[in-house]
């Protein structure tokens, strides 16, 4: 199954652990906000280095309105199940 190459680059921002910072290969974050969840994009300090970097940038590209949280638990790494979920079949 072909996965989109920037739904590998998405994380859940529930939690500041690092401060700041976020793992250097997320480019998303769903976050809490509000009623509902919103999707940011993220632009990373390119000059850092390491596993945490700091966010630049971010802006909103979808707010409570537009996303929704499927209620229970899924195996992340079961694309086709996922996709099976996203679309209702």
């Amino acid at each position: 199954m072909i996965f989109p190459e920037q739904c590998k680059y998405v994380g859940f921002a529930s939690e500041k652990p690092c401060g700041e910072k976020v793992y250097f290969l997320s480019r998303f974050l769903i976050r809490r906000a509000g009623d509902g969840h919103e999707i940011l994009e993220v632009t990373l300090d390119p000059a850092e280095k390491g596993m945490m970097r700091s966010i630049v940038a971010s802006k909103v590209i979808a707010g409570p309105g537009e996303v929704c949280r499927y209620p229970e638990k899924v195996q992340l790494n079961d694309r086709a199940k996922l996709a099976r979920l996203a679309t209702g079949t």
